[in-house]
């Protein structure tokens, strides 16, 4: 059987329709960050709708990474990216990516009065390959402040903890009562 070309095309242009909804449903819809990074260091529209909450920004035209990160990251975090971003635009591997310093990085976001909010990013790199085309990378911003906050709060506990378990043994060598039950810990049968 012969495909009519009207047809063909016709069955290609519906095709790319349902991609292009299909993409822009999840760039809608996700909660990370998404953009592509071209390879000269340049953000690719589109961009997830996340991603202008992620840097209170709307404008991702012509911008390259570093200018995404110098405005909400210390000069040593700066360094750190650019060096990063240099060494994947330059052909790094996938274990160069998967060797990531920006997997948490602090960053302070300006309000509308002035303040400042301090977050916790990761961000993740993961190449793209297609035949005949620039490499690009697809860059993945995830607000992981919430996990950071919850690791830090129970390493303090566990500080706690310790603390207080060495006052309890402390205070029963202190009575006289160091070999009381109540100080022992107990064995297991």
């Amino acid at each position: 059987m012969f495909i009519s070309v009207k047809r063909h095309n016709r069955e290609k242009q519906e095709l790319l329709g349902v991609s292009s909804r299909l993409t822009d449903a999840l760039l809608k819809s996700t909660a990370q960050g998404l953009f592509l990074l071209d390879g000269k260091d340049k953000i690719l529209p589109p961009v997830s709708q996340s991603l202008a909450g992620l840097f209170r920004r709307q404008d991702f035209t012509n911008v390259t990474f570093e200018k995404l990160l110098a405005p909400i990251v210390t000069a040593k975090t700066l360094t750190v990216a650019r060096n990063h971003i240099a060494s994947l635009l330059g052909g790094a591997t996938y274990d160069a990516a998967s060797a990531n310093p920006l997997r948490d990085i602090d960053v302070r976001l300006t309000n509308a009065d002035g303040s400042f909010d301090t977050a916790h990013y990761s961000f993740e790199f993961d190449p793209i390959f297609v035949p005949n085309e620039p490499r690009a990378w697809l860059v993945r911003v995830t607000d992981i402040t919430a996990r950071v906050q919850t690791t830090r709060e129970l390493e303090d506990l566990r500080g706690q903890f310790h603390t207080q378990g060495k006052f309890c043994a402390a205070y029963c060598r202190w009575a006289g009562h160091a070999s009381a039950a109540s100080c022992r810990r107990p064995t297991r049968r």
